[in-house]
């Protein structure tokens, strides 16, 4: 059964393992890639024509676009761990209560647009830095 998109939130959380309570305001358009690089380990036997993979490391690349609040308690947070490097905490919260839960992730890059007939928006793009809980 499908769920609208309305009822999806992100959540953040100042250290890596905490409540999750804060909610990132205007939030408009989320994605998270769960996925992992695969290894060529192909031979020449002279038996095998196929390529041959084993799975190689994991990653969870995500992206948050919405509108622009500078005041956003939950944006503060992005913006503290960007600024120090720091761990954040992050929850996808996807239909009451199923969710993608990263305890850590590493800011990548917040990028803040505007147009004279819009209205301000902001792109933030987080790396994972262990591993994700994927809640039914």
């Amino acid at each position: 059964m499908a769920t609208a998109a309305y009822n999806f939130k992100v959540l953040t959380d100042t250290a890596a393992a905490g409540a999750y309570a804060t909610t990132l305001a205007g939030v408009n358009d989320a994605s998270i890639t769960v996925g992992g690089n695969l290894i060529d380990v192909s031979a020449m036997n002279g038996t095998n024509d196929f390529i041959q993979r084993i799975r190689g490391l994991k990653d969870f690349p995500m992206t948050i676009s919405g509108f622009f609040n500078p005041a956003d308690t939950a944006y503060g947070h992005i913006k503290a761990n960007f600024t120090s490097g720091t761990q954040l905490g992050i929850k996808f919260d996807y239909s009451g209560g199923a969710s993608f839960l990263v305890s850590n992730v590493m800011v990548e890059s917040i990028e803040v647009s505007a147009s004279v007939d819009g209205a301000q928006e902001v792109s933030i793009s987080l790396q994972s830095n262990a591993t994700i809980v994927i809640a039914p």
